[in-house]
């Protein structure tokens, strides 16, 4: 099962020009906590390279007379913990905790190639590239404009441009660990930069979370940015869940219960839990169908999770047996998946005379729903990917990015969730192209070669 976040050891964030040799002994010992942390989340893996990497970015930093204020160390530790809770390979998250104190000139990429070899380098050169191209979009003022106008040509001139300079899905998921803790971090920025960095996140990297299938990094993505941007409607939405929060969770366990009891009497053995709706979603549902906070129907949902395909439909059954379904309000991802993988039997019923959204789907489906394309990574076939179907898996899953879905794909009930930031990640064609900033700040593509 997906592993819910922790917070991070308080040593491991605390760095600073006045580190003395006390807290520095100190930041040792919550690393060893981490790694720990790291290892269980993992299923007791060695992590023996991470291991060296984390002391190597730390004593980097200690050392280093570039001013501790960027606090390499502590990003790296938080994008790899970011990325540790969607079981991503060790490769991936020495990459992630050496990729800030490279950018920051503390750690020669040499040196990284040479300590830690081909696979870290690559991926730390890859999440760079795209890092550089961040920079290049966040100070063109045209591209800002169509940010702000939601232009959907130069848009998906930026996604292209980005896909251009990825050769392995795992830099996209590096990025994603960058732009989330990047986004945790902006309480004490400006508020001019929290607008531009929510505004890019929202544009281009939840959109991307979406695509990669990952949920866990979708929702945060979507809320932190919602929270910057419309920081008001934020609020009143967050106060409005609030409200009726201990009425709703009376509500929820009393449906939970007659749910379970049900399904034990036909022999399905289910875990059922309440499921969250994300603030960022609620708004959008709202907006979108002109609809008030109490006229929403999924703000009380379950999700049922059973052991097989069968027993999904058959526990649909029963919910439509002991609850009155809503017209229209059925849609079958197992049978037909989304264009990111997804797969879940959704409906919403009349429950105790109150709208109730029920999510049906195996425990496997779940992990996959919330890891996305990392739920495809596996510790036990070893951390130096010597495994090629493991390397076939990643080119597989960079398909995701290339061709998410035909131009004319029509479907009669549209999730809200496929037309989130840029619509539609448009057709990607292929890597055979380039792309160049002209003199007006406008994206243009260019044959290779």
């Amino acid at each position: 099962m997906v592993t819910v976040r922790e917070q991070l050891p308080e040593q491991l964030t605390e760095l600073s020009e006045e580190t003395t040799v006390e807290h520095a002994a100190e930041t040792q010992v919550g690393l060893a906590s981490w790694l720990d942390r790291v290892r269980e989340i993992l299923d007791g893996a060695e992590l023996k390279q991470l291991e060296e990497v984390a002391h190597l970015t730390l004593q980097k930093e200690l050392d280093s007379t570039v001013n501790h204020r960027s606090n390499t160390f502590a990003t790296g530790v938080g994008m790899a913990d970011i990325l540790a809770h969607l079981h991503v390979d060790e490769d991936t998250l020495s990459a992630a905790m050496l990729y800030r104190s490279v950018r920051e000139d503390i750690t020669d990429i040499e040196e990284v190639k040479r300590k830690f070899g081909e696979q870290v380098y690559n991926l730390v050169k890859g999440t760079l590239a795209m890092g550089k191209l961040s920079e290049l979009i966040e100070k063109n003022k045209r591209l800002e404009d169509h940010f702000n106008n939601n232009q959907r040509e130069h848009l998906s001139g930026i996604y292209k441009m980005l896909i251009s300079v990825t050769e392995d899905v795992r830099v996209v998921l590096i990025k994603l660990a960058e732009r989330t803790y990047s986004l945790r971090e902006l309480a004490n920025s400006s508020r001019e930069r929290q607008e531009r960095v929510a505004r890019e996140i929202l544009t281009i990297y939840s959109p991307l979370a979406h695509r990669l299938g990952i949920a866990q990094l979708k929702w945060e993505l979507e809320d932190l940015a919602f929270r910057y941007l419309a920081p008001d409607r934020y609020k009143e939405i967050a106060s409005l869940l609030n409200e009726k929060r201990l009425e709703r969770e009376h509500y929820i366990q009393f449906v939970i219960d007659r749910l379970k009891s049900e399904l034990a009497a036909h022999g399905i053995e289910a875990e059922i839990t309440g499921r969250a709706k994300h603030i960022y979603s609620i708004y959008r549902k709202m907006k979108s169908k002109n609809l008030s906070f109490d006229q929403l129907y999924d703000i009380r949902a379950l999700r049922v999770l059973v052991n097989s395909v069968p027993e999904c439909y058959h526990s649909l059954g029963i919910v439509h047996q002991i609850w009155r379904h809503i017209p229209h309000q059925f849609d079958d991802y197992i049978t037909n998946p989304k264009a990111n993988g997804y797969r879940s039997l959704h409906t919403a019923v009349i429950a105790e005379n109150k709208s109730l959204e029920v999510q049906i789907r195996t425990h496997e489906m779940h992990d996959e729903a919330e890891l996305g394309v990392c739920s495809h990574f596996n510790y036990k076939e070893g951390s130096k990917n010597t495994d090629h179907s493991f390397n076939h898996r990643l080119h597989s899953l960079r398909a995701v990015l290339e061709h998410y879905q035909e131009r004319n794909e029509t479907t009669v009930h549209q999730n809200e969730d496929e037309t989130e930031g840029f619509d539609q990640l448009q057709d990607f064609e292929g890597f055979e192209k380039i792309y160049v900033f002209s003199r007006d700040g406008d994206i243009k593509e260019l044959p290779r070669g």
